[in-house]
């Protein structure tokens, strides 16, 4: 029978010494001679053995988890318990992934974090309580909220429709610090861009539009649909530019003969 010194499986598996010897110490992995100055040599087997170790290992499992899959005991229960542990990872990642975008979407807009107004925020995301929610049936019923949330931006997400809002928001900050008048060119095409966008977004629904523009100028009722706070003075400018534009291009009634 052909065995390999602790040197040679170490460097055919890329594995370090240090590593063969605790395996051996715990019993993992124990070689199939040891000599007496205590050199250890490997068989086949211990070769075939420290593949699997290396496989389940790739599979983020701890060596408690390995030996007992290795000594075949309840080997489904044991990969089913991993695998539910990897999803609980994976969605924590997730969630870390969304707060981190949002942060990165807060940053464009603001151009620093604002914890006075994040802070709440993310309290509000994590407890939604139920006087929150019988504000929002005030105003929507409840597939128009599903509706709501399917469709509208939101800040942990990176798709083209949030970003299209939030480009428009940065507009919306940039002219009213200019005081660009609502009758302004500039303002008067952001109106028409809002106004596209939002049929965009609600998919033609204006009267579902309009009650959440309503909505959305309400501290109370944005706070319940937990919606980024947005100055009033800034909402004010929206609602300034959209009505002067509404009035600029309302169609005229046509006479009866």
């Amino acid at each position: 029978m052909k065995y390999f010194s602790i040197g040679e499986v170490s460097k055919k598996f890329n594995t370090s010494l240090r590593t063969l010897r605790y395996y051996d110490e715990i019993n993992l992995l124990q070689p199939e001679v040891k000599d007496e100055s205590g050199r250890r040599f490997y068989s086949q087997d211990n070769l075939l053995t420290l593949e699997k170790i290396t496989l389940l290992k790739s599979a983020s499992l701890p060596l408690s988890d390995i030996q007992n899959i290795l000594n075949e005991a309840d080997m489904h229960a044991v990969l089913l318990l991993h695998k539910n542990l990897l999803q609980k990872e994976i969605q924590q990642l997730q969630q870390s992934l969304a707060h981190t975008q949002s942060l990165l979407h807060i940053l464009f807009l603001e151009e620093e974090l604002n914890w006075e107004q994040l802070l709440p925020l993310v309290r509000q995301n994590e407890m939604m309580n139920k006087e929150k929610k019988l504000v929002t049936d005030d105003f929507f019923n409840k597939q128009e909220q599903l509706t709501l949330k399917e469709v509208l931006p939101h800040l942990e997400n990176d798709n083209p429709e949030t970003i299209k809002w939030l480009h428009i928001m940065k507009r919306i900050q940039l002219y009213a610090e200019k005081k660009l008048p609502p009758h302004s060119k500039e303002a008067q095409l952001l109106a028409a861009d809002i106004q596209l966008l939002t049929l965009e977004t609600f998919d033609g629904d204006e009267e579902l539009a309009e009650r959440f523009w309503k909505a959305r100028k309400s501290e109370e009722q944005s706070e319940a649909m937990n919606l980024y706070p947005i100055d009033q003075e800034l909402l004010d400018y929206v609602e300034e530019i959209t009505s002067v534009y509404e009035n600029m291009n309302r169609q005229p009634k046509r006479r009866r003969n």
